[in-house]
């Protein structure tokens, strides 16, 4: 039995996430399972831009991942407060769902390099290679809509 951190009650073990990396590797987490979805909801209801964040690390670093293939050699120098300037800058918060764009699918996931757009929008681009994708619907610079 283990107490949860946030609710205090006494759990079976297999009411806890078990940790699969990192120093800690193989201990159980300190919220139960059902508390910890409780906690990411309201962690990404405040920041919504911190899912962006793990969709990019899953697709550049989990093996098992369908796009690890495409992404494992993409390097990444956006961190939560870069991605929090650019759903700020881009208004993400008014897109029905918004989605990280790479404007030059070339390139790397960088703050120039990269924008939030609407997900379908996103999914239409998908075709268009390189520099060919990189003019198409993008917004001027200092020009916000």
């Amino acid at each position: 039995m283990k107490k949860c951190g946030r609710c205090k009650k006494d759990k079976d073990y297999k009411e806890f996430y078990k940790l699969k990396s990192g120093k800690n590797k193989g201990l159980h987490t300190s919220y139960c399972k059902a508390c910890n979805l409780e906690y990411r909801k309201e962690y990404l209801k405040i920041r919504p831009w911190a899912i962006t964040y793990t969709y990019i690390k899953n697709r550049m670093h989990d093996k098992t991942s369908d796009s690890y293939k495409r992404y494992s050699k993409r390097k990444m120098s956006l961190g939560m407060k870069e991605l929090k300037h650019l759903w700020f800058r881009d208004r993400a918060y008014r897109l029905k769902q918004p989605s990280i764009d790479r404007i030059d699918n070339d390139k790397d996931y960088t703050l120039d390099n990269c924008r939030y757009i609407e997900k379908v929008e996103n999914s239409r681009l998908g075709g268009l290679i390189g520099s060919k994708r990189a003019g198409v619907g993008r917004p001027k610079k200092g020009v916000l809509k």
